[in-house]
């Protein structure tokens, strides 16, 4: 297959830098650079590439002009990466795999003059002459505390748009691998799966949809000393119940939440009731700031 990253882009265009679609010699397509006739142009290419096994960088020009409709209308440029994959990459595309599901980031570089994958670590990156390289991050990690019926829809919708979902719950009962989905890590040791959620080397966030108060100021405590680490913090709760919790973390000497990145109460104001609007209200703010970060 040919594997399709978009690497630069200027002006308006339909995705960001990062983007990837595979081509495969099937003509199976998984993922998109944005569709449309800069698309087709792009799996035009990708024949060529798999035909003649050589790694070459395609400039897709959306702008259009007078008269004389291009690749687009979109008003933007791509350059786009198109590498050649073969069953000879399958361990160094399975190494990348592990790496990035267990929190790491790393480097790959990619030869335009042969059609090669190598791997380094981000502090021993080192691109040749010929090399394309690129940083990679794992998907970012959403600590929910509160396995309820809010935080299993939201581990559920979370998990669609690629979040890497660990939850946190005293009570078993409510950890029940049938509610959530497969991917997602529960557990009742909240210390364990903290830890494994800082040692994340990706965005992190935290939504805490516990069923009370006293947990809210409990995780808040531990988590304090790692605000500086954290992308975003949701409370839920009314406003009611935010001071409380608010007064309470005082009252602990704990400090202030920080406004860069705590949402309290959670999610965007939409008038959400039921747990499934509440869980796409939160998960639409962490998707704004998702993006905004990016």
């Amino acid at each position: 297959m040919v594997l399709v990253t978009l690497v630069e882009c200027h002006g308006s265009t339909p995705r960001n830098p990062g983007a990837r679609m595979a081509v495969a010699t099937d003509g199976t397509l998984i993922g998109s650079i944005g569709g449309g006739a800069a698309e087709g142009k792009c799996l035009d290419q990708c024949e060529v590439v798999l035909r003649e096994q050589h790694a070459r960088l395609l400039e897709i020009d959306l702008r259009g002009k007078p008269g004389a409709i291009r690749d687009g209308i979109c008003g933007g440029t791509m350059r786009l990466l198109l590498t050649p994959l073969s069953t000879s990459d399958t361990d160094t595309v399975t190494h990348i795999a592990q790496m990035l599901r267990s929190g790491q980031r790393l480097v790959v570089h990619t030869s335009l003059e042969k059609p090669h994958l190598r791997v380094e670590s981000p502090s021993s990156s080192s691109a040749g002459i010929d090399d394309w390289a690129e940083r990679l991050h794992p998907d970012p990690a959403l600590l929910i505390v509160g396995a309820g019926h809010i935080g299993r829809v939201l581990a559920h919708r979370a998990t669609e748009v690629g979040l890497q979902c660990l939850v946190q719950d005293e009570r078993p009962e409510w950890l029940d691998p049938n509610a959530f989905p497969a991917a997602s890590r529960l557990s009742m040791d909240w210390p364990a799966l903290l830890e494994e959620f800082l040692a994340w080397q990706g965005p992190a966030y935290v939504a805490l949809v516990t069923r009370g108060f006293k947990q809210d100021v409990t995780a808040l405590a531990d988590l304090a000393p790692h605000f500086d680490s954290l992308d975003y913090l949701g409370v839920l709760g009314s406003e009611h119940r935010i001071d409380t919790v608010r007064d309470l973390c005082a009252a602990r000497g704990l400090p202030v939440w920080p406004s860069s990145i705590t949402h309290a109460p959670v999610g965007i104001p939409i008038g959400a009731e039921t747990p499934e609007e509440i869980a796409i209200s939160i998960l639409a703010e962490i998707i704004a700031t998702r993006r905004r970060d990016s």
